[in-house]
C-alpha cells in the first residue's frame, strides 16, 4: 500500500547535530509532498521553532497543514489554528519541582511563549533549551508561581541534569509518575514528562484520523525513546543511525544517521 503520510521528529532526526536540514532531506520531503504524501512534523518543540522549519519544508502557514508540537499536547494547523491543547496542571508542576529538587536536577516548564523555573541557578541545557526552542527563561518562587497559576499554558516538563543522575531518575520512575504521566528521556541531559493522555503515537494518531490515513499508509522517523510511540504507531517505523538502542529494537527499518543523508535514502527507496 503507498506512503500517505510521512511523520517526523525534529531534533536527532530531520535536524543535524547543528540544528540544521541537510539539503538532501529537503529535497526528498519536497519530492514526496510534490507527489501528494502528506507530512507532519511530530516534535517535543514549541510551534515557534518549528516554525523556521516548516518554513524550509515549505509547510508554514497553512490551514491543511498540521504540526504535533510539545510532543502532542498542542494540535494546530501549521496557521495557527489550534485543534487541541492539553495541559499539565499545577499539583503537577509542584509535585515535579519537589521531586526534581530531592534529586538534585532542575525542573522546567515550557509553555507556547517562555520557559518557566524556579531554580535562580539556571543549568546550562537549561540555557540551552531556552536558545534552541526560542523561549526566554522566567525565574520565579513557587509562590509567585502559585499567584499566577492561572496565567500560565504547561504543556511540557522537562528534568535537566547530569547524564548519571538522569539515568537513576529514569531506571527507577517512582510508581505516582507512570500513573500520572508520560515520561521519556530525549536527550542524555534531559527527560520529558507529560500528560499521562499525551504521546508522539498518540498525537499522530489523532492528524492520521483527521487527514483519513490508516497507519498502514504511514512512515515514521526519529531517534529517541519519546519517539517510540510513533515508530511504533506507523507501519514504516524508521531509526536514525544515531538512534536509541530501545527505538533501533521498536523499528522496522535503520537507516544512517542524521548527519548523513538517512532520511533521503529512505524516501528515495519507499516513495
Amino acid at each position: 500500500m503507498a506512503i500517505k503520510l510521512i511523520a517526523l521528529d525534529c531534533d536527532g532526526t530531520l535536524l543535524d547535530d547543528k540544528g540544521k536540514i541537510l539539503p538532501s532531506s529537503i529535497e526528498a520531503i519536497k519530492k514526496a509532498k510534490n507527489k501528494g504524501v502528506r507530512i507532519v512534523l511530530v516534535t517535543g518543540r514549541p510551534y515557534v521553532s518549528s516554525k523556521p522549519i516548516l518554513q524550509k519544508l515549505g509547510l508554514d502557514n497553512m490551514d491543511d497543514e498540521y504540526l504535533a508540537a510539545f510532543h502532542g499536547a498542542l494540535l494546530q494547523t501549521t496557521g495557527g489554528q489550534v485543534i487541541s491543547k492539553t495541559p499539565l496542571s499545577f499539583k503537577d508542576f509542584v509535585d515535579l519541582d519537589l521531586f526534581a529538587v530531592n534529586r538534585q536536577v532542575s525542573m522546567v516548564v515550557e509553555t507556547p511563549k517562555y520557559i518557566l523555573t524556579t531554580m535562580g541557578n539556571i543549568h546550562p541545557k537549561t540555557a540551552f533549551e531556552s536558545l534552541k526552542n526560542k523561549l526566554l527563561i522566567r525565574v520565579r518562587t513557587l509562590h509567585q508561581c502559585m499567584e499566577q497559576q492561572d496565567t500560565f499554558e504547561m504543556l511540557k516538563i522537562l528534568l535537566i541534569g547530569d547524564k548519571d543522575k538522569l539515568d537513576k531518575i529514569e531506571y527507577n520512575i517512582p510508581k505516582w509518575m507512570k500513573k500520572r504521566f508520560t515520561v521519556a528521556r530525549s536527550e542524555d541531559y534531559c527527560i520529558d514528562v507529560s500528560p499521562k493522555s499525551i504521546n508522539k503515537g498518540i498525537a499522530l494518531k489523532a492528524i492520521a484520523e483527521k487527514l483519513k490515513i490508516k497507519p498502514n499508509e504511514i512512515m515514521a522517523f526519529g531517534n529517541a525513546d519519546n519517539d517510540i510511540p510513533m515508530i511504533e504507531y506507523a507501519k514504516y517505523g524508521v531509526a536514525m543511525g544515531n538512534s536509541s538502542p530501545k527505538l533501533i529494537k521498536t523499528s522496522n527499518i535503520v537507516t544512517d544517521d542524521n548527519n548523513s543523508d538517512g532520511i533521503a535514502i529512505v524516501l528515495d527507496k519507499y516513495i
